[in-house]
């Protein structure tokens, strides 16, 4: 195992990145929704002022992210015998990929012409697929594509599966409650929205969101009878079905019914794609984790058949995470602007200021070429050690 002991380390720290991966855009969902929240000024300064090209940057590294996290599943696949039964997926989740990605990077306020005429708000094309529904039914799709890629991966050498009948019974009580709590949160959601104090011209606008979280809490409910019933493979597909249409299809086409209707309802929109999202998520990762339980093993991880490009794909996601994290970082002490907490101790002194992108880029280059410096040194410094007779 020692000759190929990095492949194994890189095989597990991706397995370990992606848990981490996925709920990432939800949290920084939350996080944008608490700042707003908290100052609608200073949310607007973070999404469309001065450090809205500091997000499209983000977007970018994040985007960035999941295609190399991808990429490298499908890399490490061919080490795996068995894994070729699913190869034909990857073309299909590749074009999803990078379709969302490019919504996700239109800009919602085009201008048309470069000239300064009286024209449309916004360009034909980015009216309709630069608005933030749209934008998260993207981003959901691509948590959605690599949550599949993972789940292809880790079945890659299973073979024959033992009924889910024949399990322990603490695992079956475990799925049953697992079950039973998020089915109950989604029907709790649904019905604090449909009790919502909201104004009477647009309170009607939320019972369509409130229906289709209870839709998804019925197929949650109902999913327990296939999955007793040693189907737990159906119960996964009708999860995954439910949630595009739900999630990505249903509340993004309605996102766009209510913009200019009622615009408001459009937070409670993104809230519900999130909470289908996740929900499909981590059911999803269970059921998968239960199907594949103790299951034959068709043949062997072969640890170092792996293309190099595969080393490289790692490095550039290494590179990715440090930057978002320096410039997520930057827009964090940003928003603050010329306060050191904001609306109560002002910061007066005569340096006080925000610095440009550009010279945020520069900061962020050298933080990378520092903290790859260190890496490079610790490794470099562990291979002396070795070389001890």
């Amino acid at each position: 195992m020692g000759l190929f002991h990095p492949y194994w380390m890189g095989y597990n720290a991706v397995f370990i990145g992606i848990v981490a991966l996925l709920p990432l855009p939800f949290t920084g969902y939350w996080l944008g929704k608490e700042i707003y929240s908290a100052s609608p000024v200073m949310g607007n300064i973070m999404m469309t002022g001065e450090f809205s090209w500091g997000f499209i940057v983000q977007a970018i590294l994040l985007g960035t992210l999941f295609v190399g996290i991808n990429y490298y599943l499908w890399l490490g696949m061919d080490r795996i015998k068995g894994s070729e039964r699913y190869k034909s997926y990857t073309k299909y989740i590749n074009a999803t990929l990078f379709v969302c990605l490019a919504v996700w990077l239109i800009p919602h306020n085009l201008p048309l012409i470069q000239e300064g005429k009286i024209v449309e708000d916004f360009h034909p094309l980015s009216k309709y697929l630069g608005g933030m529904h749209i934008k998260n039914a993207a981003i959901n799709l691509i948590i959605l594509s690599t949550l599949f890629t993972l789940l292809l991966h880790r079945r890659s050498n299973k073979g024959e599966t033992i009924p889910f009948t024949e399990q322990g019974s603490g695992l079956k009580i475990s799925l049953f409650f697992i079950t039973v709590i998020f089915a109950s949160i989604l029907f709790l959601t649904a019905i604090f929205f449909y009790n919502m104090d909201l104004k009477e011209n647009i309170r009607g606008f939320i019972i369509p969101v409130a229906v289709a979280i209870s839709i998804q809490g019925f197929v949650l409910i109902f999913t327990i009878i296939p999955t007793f019933q040693n189907y737990l493979r159906f119960s996964q597909n009708l999860l995954f079905i439910s949630t595009i249409i739900l999630a990505i299809v249903f509340l993004t086409g309605y996102g766009f019914y209510v913009t200019d209707r009622a615009n408001l309802i459009l937070r409670y929109i993104s809230g519900s794609q999130v909470l289908l999202v996740l929900t499909c998520l981590i059911m999803n990762l269970a059921f998968d984790v239960i199907l594949f339980r103790k299951a034959k093993i068709v043949e062997g991880i072969t640890w170092g058949k792996i293309p190099a490009r595969a080393q490289y794909t790692l490095i550039v996601l290494f590179v990715s995470v440090v930057m978002i994290i320096a410039l997520m970082g930057y827009i964090r002490s940003g928003l603050r602007m010329n306060w050191h907490i904001y609306k109560i101790l002002q910061d007066t002194s005569l340096t006080a200021y925000t610095p440009s992108i550009q010279y945020m880029g520069r900061v962020i280059a050298i933080i990378v070429g520092i903290f790859f410096g260190i890496i490079i040194l610790l490794l470099w410094l562990s291979s002396l050690q070795k070389k001890r007779p």
